[in-house]
């Protein structure tokens, strides 16, 4: 029975024309992009501009450029030593979760749904 419904739901959803939110031109645009990122020629990066997520498009050998000197340059990142910081920055979290509870700068319904997702 479900399989014939789900037949009848595929058929019916090729029969029905989705309507286009790109133009054609924009569709060709879209098919060119595609096509170079695939072939290597063009890479996207993502950034981050002042709250707002953008898509830049770059040269792959100028993002593999970029990326190695973040690495190189140490003032960029601390490395982690034997000890993971991740329990103590884990601990220091919930710890000012707490503090903003017990001063009241979130409600303990909230803090306690929150907790609960950690």
């Amino acid at each position: 029975m479900s399989t014939d419904l789900d037949n009848r739901l595929k058929n019916l959803k090729n029969k029905v024309q989705q309507k286009q939110n790109l133009s054609q031109h924009e569709r060709d645009g879209l098919k060119w992009l595609t096509k170079e990122v695939k072939e290597n020629r063009l890479a996207i990066a993502l950034a981050d501009k002042g709250g707002a997520t953008l898509g830049l498009i770059v040269y792959p050998y100028l993002l593999r450029k970029k990326v190695l000197e973040k690495f190189e340059n140490e003032s960029c990142y601390e490395k982690v030593t034997r000890d993971d910081p991740t329990r103590k920055l884990h601990n220091d979290l919930i710890q000012l979760w707490v503090k903003g509870k017990n001063n009241n700068f979130i409600s303990p319904q909230d803090a306690r749904k929150t907790l609960m997702g950690i």
